[in-house]
């Protein structure tokens, strides 16, 4: 179901354990031509680069741990009946297809459970996401508009975009991130980073999302070309990139 924040949310494990059996490093090696257009997500969901990223390996959940993975996902399920018949939704291409595999199988090789996964168009994708009718696991990405958390908080993850139609796919609801955002929302951004950053922990806490990997943009230039790269939100502005006398 829908994650909440409660302490009975009997979701958190489960979200916990699947988050936890995944090696990232395995994935963006195997799924992103070895980790070159993507990277590992350990810092949360916002990436390296962005105003309010965590830091590096500060996602809890995000470290691959196979035999703790094993315990949570069966004090969530000690029946071992939740597991059966789960379904990974997502849109197919070539970037996804490979990402996806690997996710089922590492699932298999460190949980145990048997995921079939139901891959469709991107258009069926979204309207099922803007629907709220998936269950199970479902593919998220997103790409962001300017560089201020108040983009991707007031977007993809306050109550009042949890409903149907709204950007809040997973229709997460917790008031006391809803209070720290919108009290960010009002200062300027240095005096709001740190309610951002703590907003972004409950995030992470929650395992609103289990975070899998950052796409990364690679360049290849001569090596008489500097001051090319990639920030975690935009290209280099070309006016910074200059070549050297060779």
């Amino acid at each position: 179901g829908s994650p909440t924040t409660r302490a009975t949310d009997a979701g958190l494990k489960g979200r916990q354990a699947v988050s936890m059996a995944i090696d990232r490093a395995q994935l963006a090696d195997v799924a992103c031509s070895h980790a070159i257009v993507c990277a590992p997500a350990t810092g949360g969901p916002f990436p390296k680069g962005v105003k309010g990223y965590l830091g590096d390996n500060a996602d809890p959940n995000a470290k691959f741990d196979a035999t703790k993975a094993k315990a949570l996902l069966d004090e969530w399920d000690p029946a071992k009946t939740k597991r059966n018949g789960l379904t990974l939704r997502y849109n197919t291409n070539a970037s996804n297809d490979p990402i996806f595999t690997n996710v089922v199988a590492q699932l298999k090789a460190n949980l145990g459970i048997d995921v079939k996964t139901a891959p469709s168009d991107f258009p069926t994708l979204l309207a099922e996401r803007k629907n709220k009718t998936l269950t199970g696991l479902f593919r998220e990405s997103w790409g962001m508009d300017y560089n201020h958390p108040q983009d991707w908080f007031d977007n993809l993850s306050t109550c009042a975009q949890a409903g149907v139609g709204k950007g809040n796919d997973g229709g997460y609801c917790n008031p006391a991130m809803d209070t720290l955002v919108s009290g960010a929302d009002a200062k300027p951004l240095d005096q709001a980073l740190p309610d951002y950053l703590k907003a972004t922990k409950i995030l992470v806490n929650d395992v609103v999302w289990v975070n899998l990997i950052y796409g990364t943009q690679p360049y290849m230039t001569q090596k008489w070309v500097t001051g090319s790269s990639y920030n975690g939100f935009y290209d280099t502005e070309w006016k910074e990139i200059s070549i050297l006398k060779h």
